[in-house]
């Protein structure tokens, strides 16, 4: 029988699929994301290009399963911003953010008997006009050091926003489940 494999080994991504209900198994993707970094600028081409090389990356391990690849990007006035991985770098994303809209794209790839099937879910974030101490504050609270935008929408920095304009929520947490469970219910993988 057929799997699904999940080439990443996000917490976030992990927990989202679960939601569906849906038997897998997930695996480190084998690509060098820097190295693709490097190479494409354009957000919407770079986030896409990623789920796409993820998906790919593990297809000859798997080659009979049902793979998922995805990336996300946080994109600021056409300017990628990513993981901060330092509390400075996240003050410093934040601090940009303030009182601006910016995206947040997801990207996913999925490769069914060597057929890929690709999505883009964009969703626009207008962040309120806050202070560094707020911002600071904040930063202790969540600690969104491994979250691009350096913020995590499903906890705390839900209290950022002012507004948020999205077709699937859970695009925001990194795998826009709405499009995806319709992709596994079509393909059987999950009940309809």
């Amino acid at each position: 029988m057929k799997k699904i494999v999940l080439a990443s080994q996000s917490p976030y991504r992990k927990k989202l699929l679960e939601r569906l209900g849906v038997s897998f198994v997930t695996t480190h993707p084998l690509i060098d994301e820097d190295q693709f970094k490097g190479e494409v600028n354009d957000p919407t081409e770079l986030v896409t290009l990623l789920a796409k090389k993820k998906a790919e990356s593990v297809k000859n391990l798997f080659h009979d399963h049902l793979i998922i690849g995805s990336d996300q990007i946080v994109c600021l006035e056409n300017k990628i911003l990513g993981k901060p991985h330092t509390k400075d770098k996240a003050l410093e994303q934040l601090k940009s953010m303030t009182g601006k809209t910016h995206s947040l794209l997801t990207a996913v790839t999925l490769i069914n008997e060597n057929e890929p099937y690709h999505y883009l879910n964009e969703t626009k974030l207008t962040m309120k006009t806050l202070s560094e101490q707020f911002l600071q504050e904040y930063i202790e609270r969540d600690k969104p050091l491994d979250c691009a935008g350096s913020y995590k929408i499903e906890r705390a920095g839900i209290s950022l926003f002012d507004h948020i304009e999205c077709t699937d929520f859970t695009a925001i947490t990194g795998l826009p489940l709405i499009e995806l469970s319709k992709y596994l219910q079509k393909h059987n993988f999950m009940n309809s």
